[in-house]
């Protein structure tokens, strides 16, 4: 009989879910995956791009509205490693830097590529967005606009597979992506009497760990940098795989 492998909750996003559970997998793991927020788009159309440099996306589905839209692959992008570089990549952008860190962190950095107010930017945004990079640029003197281009719904409940997991002790570490999402697990836990301190969590961040805090949780760990490859070390050192 082999060895159990550990069981993972995957709360990420979709599609970004799935290719994370293919991921772990294959590092020995056994995955279920239920996205605890589910993005829309918003009808806001996005300001004209004509004299528009840089656009700043600060998150994966950032990047993917932006990519929708005529012209904008003739922009330099501000983006995160991992899905959302991956994302600027495909959709073939001229320029695109990227860094690990936090919204304030890629405001800065952007801000050493251009000058103000001269050179025109864009955020593009979800509507409950924990730091405002508008207003952060503009208070350094940064002309950019912003844009609500897409809206983040929690989940009001676990798929029945993934609840009975949860009570059956199936699921060893559940996986934090953002603040959200951990809100949104943390609430459908306590309402289905879920026992979590059997259950480890792994936040991306410190933000995301701090929501965490209080949940009961039997450990709550934190990658070392805010992107899945480092969230998918701390995990084979915490099962030692």
């Amino acid at each position: 009989m082999g060895k159990l492998k550990p069981g993972i909750l995957i709360t990420r996003t979709a599609p970004q879910a799935a290719q994370s559970a293919q991921t772990l997998e294959k590092c020995g793991f056994h995955t279920f995956v239920q996205p605890m927020l589910h993005i829309t788009p918003t009808k806001n159309a996005p300001p004209p791009l004509h004299n528009i440099k840089y656009a700043i996306a600060t998150s994966v589905h950032g990047v993917a509205a932006l990519a929708r839209c005529k012209g904008a692959d003739a922009l330099s992008i501000f983006c995160f490693p991992g899905a959302s570089l991956d994302a600027a990549i495909a959709a073939k952008f001229d320029h695109i830097h990227s860094m690990p860190g936090n919204a304030a962190m890629l405001a800065h950095f952007a801000r050493c590529f251009f000058e103000a107010p001269l050179d025109k930017g864009l955020w593009v945004r979800g509507r409950h967005a924990a730091f405002d990079v508008a207003a952060d640029m503009r208070k350094e003197g940064y002309d950019v606009k912003s844009w609500c281009a897409y809206e983040a719904h929690k989940e009001t409940m676990f798929d029945e597979g993934i609840l009975a997991a949860l009570h059956q002790d199936n699921i060893h570490c559940v996986l934090f992506y953002s603040a959200r999402g951990a809100q949104a697990f943390c609430a459908l836990a306590q309402k289905e009497n879920v026992d979590l301190r059997t259950i480890a969590a792994l936040a991306i961040s410190p933000a995301v760990a701090d929501v965490l805090a209080d949940a009961g949780f039997a450990a709550i760990y934190q990658a070392d940098t805010p992107v899945e490859n480092s969230m998918i070390d701390t995990l084979k050192a915490m099962f030692a795989l």
